[in-house]
């Protein structure tokens, strides 16, 4: 290897600093290092690499250092092409003089001769790795940047030691490949494939195995919702669900919330008008301890007082902030209007300030009891668990509770109004107005089901908001959100338009819902809705089984109502199946303005 220093001579050993097999071996001999003679004038190669360059994985001689280098720069649409090192200009054809720059300021300089290193014809735009042409002829292989060596490993290995061979890449089914490799996709038309166990007991144990990711949902939903307590302590089955993680025969409320604290892991307790459901989500690794402690959770609460007192405290908070809502108290005087104010459905679910005051540790004690038993039980585990080790583990958990079934309660009768209603709540402090505006509909498992969704979604859901959202925000921008829901249960649910906007536009704004409700029972939606509804509608239907929560949810729903296991596979062609005659006819049942429910919360006029 030869290499000038300066002026002065130097000595390097003939067999330069290598890497792996290639590294200097023992002492080898010396050889005088001449000084490095002048290039030839004219043949100046411009453009060398200002960088430690490579060929081969070693270094360039100094005397190589002047050679051409060839490397690519993308075009936009990804191609490469060739480009100086960094500093320089853009790299003209050498074989032309160049070009002035604007102004006349710049020098054209002389054509070049002919030189020893040359680019090939059309080299330039050639879609291949880098390259360099050496001055005495010789042309590298396929060039790299240097990469700096790792210490120790194989990287050091002398002569004789062989790198580890190749492994082949495995691939986690949780993984996503980066591009370059094989894309990995689950077909959402595949559909679920749970497993549906019933435990000696008649527990029912839902097992679905995912691969989202290394967590597990767990979820237990029992028959215990507002329905079921008594007319005189609305609220109950709330307050029990926020007291009953605060302490079990086994466990303390410090003991709960440290395990959980230490496995990163939130328990959640949702109450609706008829089931109470308990879950979680952790990693798979910590799914017995969590199942364990949801079933002590579930099974045995003792209500301590302290507890007791302190949740019927945050409890009364929240219902005072509610009453200072104007969204929260319009949807509760909304529903008495529609249901009346004894009704199951009418009643806030929270309860008021003077029937939580009655709850006492013995009346939680009670309806625990009356309420929860295995036959009434409903798991449902999702996520990176097998389904054997989800049974075996429901199994050991409870399989040995048993208790008295639970007495059913049927859905009081619903009387159907003959006219408008409508409830204006003064809130002198507020900016803003809150309506809702509704309708009793029918029940879930009514077969015109789906017709009446589709009609909801072109009337309040479809894109903003649907019908509702382009007249009374988009054209005439009156709100600051209208939209409709749609929630039908065991019992005729409500379809509830909900619109928020200046007390100055009440008026106004409710004269459009009246005019968008009428139009659509009068005349029925347009083709072009109804296809593009339903087409939304289907195309949503993956989004419902995107994350472990959201298949437990689903499969819950699936298994409350009866749907069966096969309901997400059935869905689309259920949807798909609703015809124009359909969706005329339920708006024509439906929506009447005449005999609407409508109730408004805000200030004023003179006071806004």
């Amino acid at each position: 290897m030869a290499r000038a220093i300066g002026d002065r001579r130097g000595f390097l050993s003939d067999a330069r600093a290598r890497r792996g097999a290639d590294r200097r071996q023992r002492a080898e001999p010396l050889v005088e290092l001449p000084r490095r003679a002048a290039p030839a004038e004219g043949t100046t190669v411009h453009g060398a690499r200002r960088r430690r360059a490579c060929v081969d994985g070693k270094r360039r001689a100094g005397r190589d250092r002047g050679a051409l280098p060839v490397w690519d720069r993308p075009y936009r649409d990804g191609r490469r092409r060739a480009a100086v090192a960094r500093g320089r200009g853009p790299r003209r054809d050498r074989g032309r003089p160049a070009r002035r720059t604007p102004g006349g300021r710049g020098r054209a300089r002389e054509a070049p001769t002919a030189r020893a290193a040359r680019v090939r014809e059309r080299q330039r735009h050639e879609h291949r790795a880098p390259d360099r042409l050496f001055r005495d002829g010789r042309r590298s292989r396929v060039s790299r940047p240097c990469r700096r060596e790792r210490r120790g490993g194989h990287a050091r290995a002398g002569r004789g030691r062989r790198a580890p061979p190749a492994r082949a890449r495995v691939l986690h089914r949780r993984l996503v490949p980066s591009s370059g490799a094989p894309r990995v996709t689950v077909a959402a038309i595949s559909g679920l494939s749970p497993l549906r166990h019933v435990l000696s007991n008649g527990a029912n144990v839902i097992v679905q195995e995912t691969a989202f990711s290394p967590a597990v949902t767990i979820t237990a939903a029992l028959h215990a919702g507002g329905l079921y307590e008594p007319d005189n302590l609305t609220g109950l089955a709330w307050f029990l669900g926020r007291v009953i993680d605060r302490g079990t025969a086994a466990r303390s409320a410090d003991a709960i919330a440290e395990a959980l604290d230490d496995r990163g892991v939130t328990l959640r307790v949702s109450v609706n008008r008829h089931t109470m459901m308990v879950s979680c989500t952790c990693l798979a690794e910590d799914f017995e301890d969590l199942f364990a402690l949801i079933g002590d959770v579930v099974r045995g609460p003792v209500f301590p007082p302290a507890e007791v007192e302190k949740r019927r405290a945050e409890i009364v908070t929240a219902i005072r902030q509610d009453q200072d809502n104007p969204a929260v108290r319009a949807s509760e005087a909304l529903q008495q209007l529609l249901y009346g104010a004894d009704h199951p459905y009418g009643r806030p679910g929270k309860g008021t300030i003077e029937t939580v005051e009655r709850i006492t540790r013995e009346s939680l004690a009670a309806f625990h009891a009356s309420r929860f038993a295995p036959s009434s039980l409903s798991l449902v585990v999702v996520g990176e668990v097998s389904q054997a080790r989800a049974i075996d583990c429901a199994s050991e958990v409870f399989d040995d509770w048993t208790a008295a079934e639970p007495a059913d309660r049927a859905v009081p009768p619903i009387e159907s109004a003959a006219t408008r209603r409508q409830l204006f709540i003064p809130m002198p402090d507020k900016s803003q107005s809150d309506i809702a505006y509704g309708f009793v509909t029918i029940s879930r498992l009514d077969p015109e089901y789906y017709a009446y969704w589709v009609m909801n979604n072109i009337l309040g859901q479809f894109g903003l908001g649907g019908r509702l959202a382009e007249n009374i925000r988009e054209r005439q921008g009156m709100a600051y959100y209208a939209f409709s829901g749609f929630d039908p249960s065991i019992g005729p649910g409500p379809l509830v338009i909900r619109a928020g906007v200046d007390p100055r536009n009440v008026e106004r704004a409710v004269g459009a819902i009246d005019v968008e409700v009428e139009t659509l029972g009068t005349h029925g939606p347009a083709d072009q809705e109804l296809a593009e509804t339903k087409q939304f509608l289907i195309g949503s239907i993956p989004r419902l089984l995107e994350t472990n929560q959201s298949i437990a949810a689903f499969l819950q729903t699936s298994e409350f109502f009866g749907l069966g296991l096969d309901h997400d596979r059935r869905l689309p062609g259920l949807v798909e199946a609703v015809t124009m005659e359909q969706v005329a006819r339920a708006a024509q049942a439906l929506l009447r303005p005449d005999r609407a429910a409508v109730a408004i919360a805000g200030p004023p006029v003179e006071a806004a």
